[in-house]
This record gives C-alpha cells, structure tokens and sequence, in this order.
C-alpha cells in the first residue's frame, strides 16, 4: 500500500534543528500537515516557520522523550490536532563518544535512554493507534553504525544496532494491520549532532567533522531518500555510497519472512509428509 500525500499527517521528533528539520521541510514541499516535537521550543518555532514557508501546515508541541509523560502529552496532542498520525518519525536523538572502557555510566547511559529507550517508548506509545486505524508508517532514524561498528562510538552504535532490531520486529508484527516500518541507516553527514556531544577525544571530534564536511550527502538529500522510502514502504534506506554493501540485500529479503513463518511453513510441510506416509 503506498501514501498519497495529499492531506497526511507525520510528527517528527527531535524537530527543532538539523536532519529533523531537513525531515520536516521535506514532508513541506508536498503539502503535509506537520506536528514537530523537541526539547528546544525556539528551535522548534523557526522550523515551524519554514514548514509553514514551504508550502506544509505545522504545529509543534515540547517533548523530551526520554519522559514517559511528555511521550504522552505528544500523542495527546496529535490526537487532538488530527485524531491521529500517518507517519511517525522518531529522529530525536543524541551522540556521545569515546573508548568503551572510558565513557562514564551517566553518558552511556542518556544516550541509551535516549535513542534507544525513547524511541521505543514513542512507538509503543503509537503502535495501538496505527493497528486501530490500519494504515500508515514508522520511520526510526538509525545510523550506519547501527549495521557497521564505528570506533570510538561502542554505545552509539549500540543504540542504532537496537533500533534497527526493534524496526525489523515492528515490521513483520505490524505488517498484517498494512503498516509500514522503515529504519534509516545513512552514512555521516552535515547535521549538527556532534555540536553539543560529549566526546571524551577531541582528537575523535576532529575525524568526525572531517568526515562529514567531505561527505557526499546532505540533510536535505538524506530526508529526500526517506520520504521516497516512506511512499513505497521500502524497510531499509542507506546513503549512496553504501549501497553496495551484500547485506543490505539481505535486510530488504529477509523482511518478508519472519521467523515465526518459516517454523509455521516448516510444520506444514512436515505434517503433509507424515499425512502422506499414512
């Protein structure tokens, strides 16, 4: 089942700047009614403002996901701006870097909470009302070290690596109620993640900014690739540069089956023979 964007609805998280904002002005340009969630309330009202701008219709409510209550006030809100979504993104998120060894409890800890812990707080927060409704989509933002292991990055990477585990497992639960989940695992690029982080080595930081001011990518044009995924529920969505990588392949098969189908189908197959051999 594909969208048609005509009158949809998507709340985006972590909305306020950078990629949430490149999401935001993306879903814009086609005429999508916009909810933006954030910590930062005056970044959220300029994104607004370029929403607005470019042709989208927004509104935008504070909410730190890490907070169960603000997770809720979120939802509340959609529901009474629109009596629901059409697409969740989950982008909010936060980084922090050094050696596994090295990075204290109270970092490793915020950013698990936040990007992982968080997300799934929002989408079991939505799931019900997706089910309830029977269409629509959710996209958790990942990263390619969600896939690949990024030095310097162990808990990072281990929050991505999570939620694109929690993105195949929405999949084969939710396909049956014709919802869609796509998990985003892009590459480095330009958007503004690193400016606040806690990375124990600079040295690290300066690899990082290089990396993303050489990257071939921008916001904009990572947001472009994910609406496009969004309109034609594609599971997987990588940058340009690694899309030759053999398991990305595997990704997009291996979503059609579950395990729970293969044990079934197994079964099947094994009582025809016995039924057989009768």
């Amino acid at each position: 089942m594909k969208l048609t964007p005509k009158g949809n609805r998507v709340l985006i998280t972590g909305a306020a700047k950078g990629f949430g904002r490149a999401l935001a002005l993306s879903f814009a340009h086609r005429g999508w009614r916009i909810l933006l969630s954030d910590i930062d309330t005056e970044g959220l009202a300029e994104t607004a403002e370029l929403v607005d701008l470019a042709g989208g219709m927004a509104h935008w409510v504070q909410c730190d996901i890490t907070q169960p209550e603000q997770v809720t006030r979120m939802y509340d809100t959609a529901m009474e701006l629109w009596q629901g979504v059409d697409v969740l993104i989950n982008n909010a998120g936060i980084y922090a870097g050094g050696r596994f060894a090295d990075i204290p409890e109270s970092n490793w800890s915020k950013v698990l909470d936040t990007n992982l812990i968080g997300t799934i707080r929002c989408c079991q927060k939505f799931v019900p009302m997706f089910q309830k409704q029977r269409s629509g989509r959710i996209v958790n933002i990942a990263s390619l070290s969600g896939i690949l292991p990024m030095p310097g990055s162990a808990f990072y990477s281990i929050s991505k690596a999570g939620i694109v585990n929690l993105s195949q497992n929405l999949r084969i639960e939710l396909r049956s109620y014709k919802v869609g989940v796509t998990v985003a695992c892009p590459n480095l690029f330009p958007t503004g993640i690193f400016d606040n982080a806690e990375v124990l080595d600079p040295a690290m930081k300066g690899v990082f900014d290089n990396l993303m001011y050489y990257s071939k990518n921008t916001a904009a044009q990572v947001a472009e690739t994910i609406y496009l995924a969004v309109m034609h529920d594609r599971f997987l969505v990588t940058t340009q540069e690694v899309k030759d990588v053999e398991f990305i392949a595997q990704f997009e098969s291996g979503m059609e089956k579950s395990a729970l189908d293969m044990a079934l189908l197994a079964k099947s197959l094994k009582n025809k023979t016995t039924l057989k051999r009768r």
